[in-house]
């Protein structure tokens, strides 16, 4: 994540690495398997989906960030000409 972005703390180490191998190993021990076209399907072979939901407006991402009861809005600035 990059300095300017809203949430960033300098020296924060992700715990999680990325192992795409340990990864493809869990899906396959749970039952999550490849089929012929490449994607995986269930267990119980019905298709696997994930829903994602992503805005690409600001009014879709609010005003700021709230996590764990802090906002990282931008501070307002008193208009001076008042």
């Amino acid at each position: 994540m990059p300095p300017v972005s809203a949430g960033y703390i300098l020296g924060h180490r992700d715990p999680n690495r990325f192992d795409p191998a340990t990864a493809n190993a869990l899906l396959d021990r749970f039952g999550y398997r490849h089929g012929a076209d490449g994607y995986r399907s269930k267990p119980d072979g019905s298709t696997l989906a994930i829903p994602v939901l992503a805005g690409t407006s600001s009014e879709s991402r609010g005003d700021g960030i709230h996590e764990n009861g802090c906002s990282l809005a931008r501070p307002s600035v008193p208009d001076s000409r008042t």
